[in-house]
């Protein structure tokens, strides 16, 4: 008896995937040679500046520049969009406040991004230069300058793709305004992306949209305020949500999804997996995550080097992404590694004793307090002392 239930189960799910045109793909595999004219909609979020093979289990972007060009061999059309947390996280992202990563998404040719809440840490005004640098529109339909009353950001924007029309909008998270410092939001506001997505989609199905995306960096998290669960429960007419800022997979987002007819995405953190979705003539969408292991089976798995053979004519945009990435490693090495001063004093093993071979054999007001950090690799927060020295 039990045996039989659980045969009828499974037949029911697979019934379920087969009666939607928006479904989760677990069951078969991405495979390029089946893409010929076909769209392609590549996804990121909450990438958090890991941009190298192998930094936090990311496939690095060389290895997305090299999918999206093995997808256009293949005979398709490709979008690109990211949904946020993207400027910061890694030394090789903060060191120049996100100039790095800017001119890596403009390389690969990004076609939209939302605004997550970590990318307002360096303030307003640094992300609205970032954005003014790109080649590509940031979007956020409920984030507001308080300046000028107005948008910080586009609102939507269309593009045709295959003879289909898609409209994009952004929606970015309301705990923007309390994760951050007060002084880097100070001067906007965020709406409820529940109002602002209601209105989008009206829009878009008004100016033509065959296909209505969301880009929302809100989450799945229960403990969100308007979460992505919240606007698809309440606003119809969104065919694919593209989520980010809970770290979700592709079939946790599936699991929760209020709404079937809805196809709701995210493609994991930090780069650990590329989120795929393809959208066939008939406007019928299946959905991937790529991780390294699948990647490697589709011999675009690539690592950024100075001796990486590329043909410029094949892979453009790996050969774009590969070079500028190398350039940046070079120049943030050079700057870290950077000598500012020495002295020959002999130094004690126990930190506190330093304040004291300081004050008697420099010209300079010590101090010493005591830091929490985390290490990643034991996963434990670890108290540590920190000396600074301020001259007189």
């Amino acid at each position: 008896m039990k045996k039989r239930a659980i045969i009828l189960v499974i037949v029911a799910f697979q019934v379920f995937l087969c009666s939607h045109t928006k479904a989760y793909a677990g069951g078969d595999a991405f495979r390029l040679e089946d893409l010929a004219g076909k769209t392609v909609i590549l996804h990121t979020n909450d990438t958090h500046g890991r941009v190298q093979l192998g930094k936090d289990n990311s496939v690095g972007l060389t290895t997305l520049a090299a999918l999206k060009d093995a997808c256009i061999a293949a005979g398709a059309e490709v979008l690109l969009f990211d949904a946020g947390d993207t400027f910061r996280g890694t030394t090789l992202a903060t060191y120049n406040e996100g100039e790095t990563i800017g001119k890596l998404m403009n390389a690969l040719g990004y076609d939209a991004m939302v605004t997550g809440n970590h990318d307002y840490e360096y303030g307003t005004n640094r992300l609205v230069d970032l954005a003014n640098k790109l080649n590509f529109p940031v979007l956020g339909s409920n984030v507001i300058d308080l300046t000028t009353n107005h948008l910080l950001f586009g609102e939507h924007v269309l593009i045709e793709k295959n003879g289909v029309t898609y409209g994009i909008f952004g929606l970015s998270t309301q705990a923007t305004m309390t994760l951050n410092d007060a002084r880097k939001v100070e001067h906007i506001t965020i709406m409820s992306p529940v109002d602002s997505a209601r209105m989008e989609v009206g829009y878009l199905k008004s100016a033509g949209a065959d296909v209505i995306i969301a880009l929302g960096h809100l989450g799945i998290n229960d403990k969100s305020r308007l979460n992505s669960i919240d606007v698809l429960s309440k606003v119809d007419g969104i065919d694919l949500f593209i989520d980010g800022h809970s770290h979700s997979t592709l079939f946790e987002c599936e699991s929760v999804n209020p709404r079937k007819s809805t196809l709701l995405v995210s493609s994991d953190q930090y780069l650990n997996a590329i989120g795929v979705v393809v959208v066939d003539k008939n406007m019928k969408m299946k959905a991937y995550s790529l991780t390294q292991s699948m990647l490697d089976d589709l011999n675009v798995l690539t690592k950024e080097s100075d001796d990486l053979e590329i043909d410029e004519k094949k892979a453009p945009y790996t050969k774009a992404v590969n070079e500028i990435l190398q350039n940046a490693i070079k120049e943030c090495s050079q700057g870290l590694s950077m000598r500012i001063g020495s002295n020959n004093v002999r130094m004690s093993a126990i930190p506190n004793d330093n304040i004291s071979i300081l004050a008697e054999n420099t010209a300079v007001e010590t101090s010493v307090t005591t830091m929490v950090g985390y290490q990643e690799k034991e996963q434990q927060l670890t108290r540590f002392r920190l000396i600074f020295s301020i001259k007189r």
